[in-house]
């Protein structure tokens, strides 16, 4: 009934309980970056299975969800995961 600790809306909850991860990996036709952000500091063994699945690495963001604030959220430890991981990796 949550994500990472934000409980989640009847909608959002039936939405990601439809989603099959195991059933079949998309193909991606460039390079793929998974980035799991929540206060949690280790990727959640079905992202890290996932991206295992797509012969890549998972990194989780330790940061405020965005997404879900009203308030200003500093995205600066995200910023700093895509400069490390996409522009300069």
């Amino acid at each position: 009934d949550d994500l990472d600790g934000w409980k989640l809306g009847a909608g959002m909850k039936t939405e990601l309980s439809a989603l099959d991860l195991k059933r079949g990996t998309p193909s991606f036709s460039g390079k793929t970056h998974l980035f799991q952000v929540g206060p949690r500091a280790e990727v959640a063994p079905p992202l890290q299975h996932f991206a295992n699945g797509l012969n890549t690495q998972a990194r989780a963001v330790v940061m405020p969800p965005f997404w879900n604030l009203i308030d200003y959220s500093d995205p600066a430890p995200l910023l700093d995961c895509l400069q490390s991981e996409v522009f300069d990796g």
